[in-house]
C-alpha cells in the first residue's frame, strides 16, 4: 500500500479511484468549455442571438452533444441576456 497526501494509507484500487474521479472532472470542464465555444461561434453566425436551447449547437459540437462521464445533462443557461453551458 502508498501512503496518501493525508498521512493515511491508500490502495491501488483506492488510487485508481481517484485517479478515474479526477479525469472525468477534467473531461467535463473540458466539455463546459467546448459548449461555450459552440455558444460564441452561434452568436457570431446569428446576430448575437442567444442560443436557448443545447440542440442549437449541433452543427457547433460535431453533430452531437458531448456525453457528461460524470452522468450529468448539459444544458444552456441564459442569465442577463447571457448564455452558458451548464450541467446537472
Amino acid at each position: 500500500m502508498l501512503a496518501s497526501g493525508c498521512g493515511g494509507v491508500e490502495s491501488p484500487s483506492q488510487m485508481v479511484n481517484q485517479v478515474k474521479d479526477r479525469a472525468s472532472a477534467v473531461a467535463r470542464q473540458a466539455n463546459l468549455t467546448a459548449i461555450d465555444a459552440a455558444i460564441s461561434t452561434y452568436q457570431l453566425d446569428h446576430d448575437q442571438q442567444v442560443p436557448t436551447d443545447i440542440n442549437q449547437l449541433l452543427t457547433y459540437l460535431g453533430g452531437k452533444i458531448p456525453v457528461d462521464p460524470l452522468g450529468g445533462t448539459y444544458y444552456i443557461v441564459v442569465k442577463n441576456g447571457a448564455a452558458s453551458a451548464a450541467v446537472r
